[in-house]
Order: C-alpha cells, then sequence, then structure tokens
C-alpha cells in the first residue's frame, strides 16, 4: 500500500466510524466499489471515494448531526439534499456521500459535471439554498465557508432571475440515475484492504447496471455522466 492509498483508507475509515457512531447505514458505490471488488485496491485513475445512502432521514437534525460529527472528526464538510462532499484536513481526497431516493420501482440519484465555471455554481447553490452545512479547517476552505454564510443569508434579496443566470453559465449537465431497488434490498460486509464495508449483496447485477457487463475489464475513458448504464 503506498503512501496516496493510505490516505485515502484512513480517510474512508474515518468517515465509515462517523456514520456507524450516528447508526447512518451506507455502502461502496461506483468506482469505490468497482475498485473494492475487480482490483481489490482502490482504481489508480480515481479521483474521489464514492459512498452510498439509502432512505436517509432527510430531517435537518439528522443532517446536522451527522455533518457536524464528520466535522468534529476532522473532515472539512460541504452538506446539501443530493449528499455530502468531505475532504480531510489535508485535502488529499474527496469523499462524495450520494443520497439515493426512493420512488416507485427504483432508487433514484440526480448527478451533475459541471462544464463551465464551477464557483459560479457554487454560488448558485449557495444563493438557492441548496447547501445548508459547511464546516471546516484552513484558511482557504473557510475563506470559502464564510462566503457561504454571506450568499446564503443574501439568498433572501436575491432575485431569482441571477440565480437562475448563474446556473446557466456555469453550464451544470445533470442525468438521473435510476437503480432497480432490488438491487439495494439487501447489504453485505466485505474485506477492503485491512478494514471491512458494506457493499450491495448482488453487487455483481449493481456493477453491471452502472458500467455494462465487461465492468471487469478496466476502461480509464470511462465518464459518468455519458458512460453510465443507469442513466435516464
Amino acid at each position: 500500500m503506498d503512501t496516496l492509498e493510505k490516505k485515502w483508507l484512513n480517510a474512508l475509515n474515518g468517515v465509515s466510524q462517523v456514520l456507524n457512531t450516528n447508526n447512518q447505514k451506507y455502502f461502496l458505490d461506483t468506482g469505490t466499489l468497482l475498485g473494492a471488488i475487480r482490483e481489490k485496491k482502490f482504481i489508480e485513475w480515481d479521483n474521489d471515494i464514492d459512498i452510498g445512502i439509502i432512505d436517509f432521514d432527510f430531517k435537518k437534525k439528522s443532517f446536522y448531526e451527522i455533518s457536524n460529527s464528520l466535522f468534529k472528526a476532522g473532515f472539512c464538510v460541504s452538506t446539501g439534499y443530493e449528499g455530502i462532499t468531505i475532504y480531510p484536513k489535508d485535502m488529499s481526497v474527496e469523499i462524495s456521500v450520494k443520497f439515493y431516493k426512493e420512488k416507485d420501482k427504483y432508487y433514484e440519484l440526480e448527478l451533475i459535471k459541471i462544464d463551465g465555471n464551477k464557483l459560479l455554481f457554487s454560488i448558485s447553490e449557495y444563493l438557492n439554498r441548496n447547501i445548508f452545512f459547511r464546516k471546516g479547517y484552513g484558511i482557504n476552505f473557510n475563506i470559502k465557508t464564510y462566503i457561504f454564510y454571506v450568499l446564503t443569508n443574501l439568498s433572501f434579496v436575491c432575485p431569482n432571475f441571477i440565480i437562475a443566470f448563474l446556473r446557466e453559465i456555469s453550464k451544470p449537465i445533470s442525468k438521473l440515475v435510476q437503480i432497480d431497488k432490488k438491487l439495494f434490498k439487501e447489504f453485505k460486509e466485505i474485506e477492503f484492504y485491512d478494514s471491512k464495508f458494506f457493499v450491495p449483496t448482488l453487487f455483481n447485477d449493481y456493477l453491471t447496471s452502472r458500467y455494462g457487463s465487461n465492468w471487469t475489464v478496466p476502461n480509464k475513458n470511462y465518464n459518468y455522466i455519458v458512460d453510465d448504464r443507469s442513466l435516464k
């Protein structure tokens, strides 16, 4: 295990411990799940750690308790209604926690890729009050956090057309993921490095639904906003 893998694993273990302490069920998702099953390690060209949560309690108290617990555990945390973005203090890796929401026969998730200015998109999200918790460490993160609170307060007086304009010029690409409920019916623990994490019991079927039948073959050119087989 190299230095970067150790940092990633420490970050994953830290987030896992907080979620377990808060009795929040979770599972390794997409690229991280793919690496755990296929390579038995993080995928070398992956750029983040993926965690999924289903049946999340969307009461603000639960949002706050888990987010604040992550902050107290030493993470930089930004929480919205689609998920939680987490960084360790050294910012060595992004941990992306996504919320899958139940709808009819599926669990759904919105995927967004910014094709323009990410900062302008973030500003539009703050003004639209889609991000409601942000705490962290370090000068850069806390400067952005201060801006976040200013923008959140401005959201009450900011015209909707300005928010819409900022979102439009940031060029977000939005796609809907639909996962058959049976694929998230049960979960089991697997060993990943020297730790244990939950994954969908039907992980073969789940990975096929996301990456296709050739998911066992590495693909460095995979583009999640285009190539995900569960996109609708």
